[in-house]
C-alpha cells in the first residue's frame, strides 16, 4: 500500500476529560472530514496513546522538543494549557524529551 499523496493530522478537542484520567470524551470527526475533504484523516491520538499506556498527550513532548532550539538543550520548556493541564518538557543534550503534565489545575 502506497501512501496518500495527500492527508491531514486533526487534533481533537478533549470536551470532558475525567479525574481517573482512563476515560474521555473527543470532539470531532476524522471520517467525516475524509469524506467531504477526499483525503486521509489521521485523528483522535489521545485515545491510542492511552490504550498505549499514555497520558493522553502524545505529541506535545515532540513539539517541545522541536522548538527548544539545540543551545537550550538541557534545560526546560512548560506550556500551559487554558484551563487544563501544564505541560514541562525537559530535552537531553542529545535532543531526547523527558515530558510531563503537572496535573489537572485547581477549579474556581
Amino acid at each position: 500500500m502506497s501512501p496518500p499523496s495527500a492527508f491531514t493530522a486533526r487534533r481533537c478537542f478533549t470536551a470532558r476529560p475525567h479525574q481517573d484520567c482512563l476515560t474521555h470524551r473527543q470532539l470531532g470527526d476524522g471520517r467525516a472530514m475524509a469524506d467531504r475533504l477526499g483525503i486521509a484523516v489521521v485523528n483522535d491520538f489521545r485515545s491510542a496513546d492511552m490504550a498505549a499506556g499514555g497520558k493522553g498527550a502524545p505529541l506535545s513532548a515532540i513539539y517541545h522538543a522541536a522548538l527548544l532550539k539545540p543551545d537550550r538543550r538541557g534545560s526546560v520548556d512548560r506550556r500551559a494549557q487554558s484551563r487544563r493541564c501544564h505541560n514541562i518538557t525537559f530535552v537531553d543534550a542529545d535532543g531526547r524529551p523527558l515530558a510531563f503534565d503537572t496535573g489537572p489545575p485547581m477549579r474556581r
